[in-house]
């Protein structure tokens, strides 16, 4: 694996040492605490012009590669998408995924629609379909995984995903449902602020029917505050990723970038222990470092409690940028970083 990922950055390189109008992006994930050290997930992305490439190696998850065609087919009002991926398990199950998608804007409305098959190396078959709908105040998603081709029809074992968003102009509400493959229900809430100038706040919350499981988050920030993450375009992208299943990973920056001054307050429950986490953050200087403190606890036997810190630092020049990401939890003892590079 590690002989792959090596060949993946040198041929990254030498494309994008040849191409124009190419973007590169590198992000790495780590773990260090008192039993182990690993890297958790990295991913090598390289794009240029309608052709792009991603791989996302994952220490606990499928391994993903990717060729995404944009824009494919594309006029005025409408534009056709197609995605080949391969997936690797640990267990070294393989799946071959072809994957299309086509959005269309009408008069007052656009819809997109979503086609999915999945093939196992070792056999059987997966139907992932779907679409959206949305206008200026509503967007409404669904989709179907299925164990056998659709074409045979939709039976009551089958997965269903869904959501419906309502964004008026300085706020957005939604509600999702998702069912996994053990038909156990997940209900999940959205709501955040956008267009305002000094404040903003998003909350997304999850509950588990069956397990009893929830999780909820609250990010706010206050005065010079993220407009690209306090939007609704942001909120929709959050929405379906958690919502419903994807084949990437997609990662979210700490608190301290979502405003001059920041709170987030978060609190989980997972197989009977509970978390709950509140943390304060800060842009120092003229954006030179941003740095956070919170308090973090643990209850499962016993109630444990302990600080918790987190530094962000990013670096830009041209159009090259760095990101580093770093959170220290006495809790648990352990580190973990998050490092990006774009071209």
């Amino acid at each position: 694996m590690k002989k792959y990922i090596v060949s993946l950055v040198l041929l990254a390189c030498l494309i994008t040492s040849q191409a124009q109008s190419q973007s590169v992006n590198l992000e790495n994930s780590f773990l260090a605490n008192t039993d182990t050290s690993l890297i958790s997930f990295q991913r090598i992305e390289v794009g240029w012009n309608k052709l792009s490439f991603k791989y996302d190696y994952k220490s606990k998850d499928d391994d993903v590669f990717g060729i995404i065609l944009s824009d494919l087919i594309s006029g005025p009002n409408s534009s056709l998408n197609f995605m080949a991926v391969r997936s690797t398990s640990k267990q070294k199950d393989e799946k071959l995924s072809w994957y299309a998608w086509g959005n269309h804007d009408f008069d007052k409305f656009s819809v997109r629609l979503d086609l999915c098959r999945i093939y196992h190396v070792n056999g059987g078959l997966n139907d992932f379909n779907g679409g959206r709908i949305w206008n200026k105040r509503f967007t409404a998603e669904t989709y179907i995984y299925t164990n056998h081709s659709m074409l045979t029809g939709i039976k009551k074992t089958d997965q269903l995903y869904a959501w419906l968003a309502y964004h008026p102009e300085h706020a957005f509400v939604s509600l999702g449902l998702a069912e996994n493959e053990k038909e156990q229900a997940t209900y999940w809430g959205f709501a955040g602020t956008r267009n305002l100038d000094h404040f903003g706040i998003f909350s997304l919350g999850s509950y588990n029917s069956t397990t009893g499981d929830f999780w909820f988050k609250s990010q706010s920030g206050f005065g010079e505050i993220n407009q690209d993450f306090f939007c609704q375009d942001n909120y929709i992208v959050a929405t379906d990723y958690l919502v419903v299943p994807a084949f990437f990973h997609l990662h979210f920056s700490q608190i301290t970038t979502k405003g001059t001054y920041t709170l987030k307050v978060e609190g989980r429950r997972t197989n009977g222990s509970y978390n709950f986490e509140t943390m304060m953050g800060k842009k120092i200087g003229n954006d030179l470092i941003r740095v956070a403190v919170g308090a973090n606890s643990e209850y499962f036997s016993n109630f444990k409690l302990a600080p918790s810190f987190e530094l962000y630092k990013s670096w830009k020049k041209n159009d090259w940028k760095a990101t580093i990401e770093l959170r220290y939890d006495l809790l648990y003892k352990a580190c973990t970083g998050y490092l990006i590079f774009r071209y």
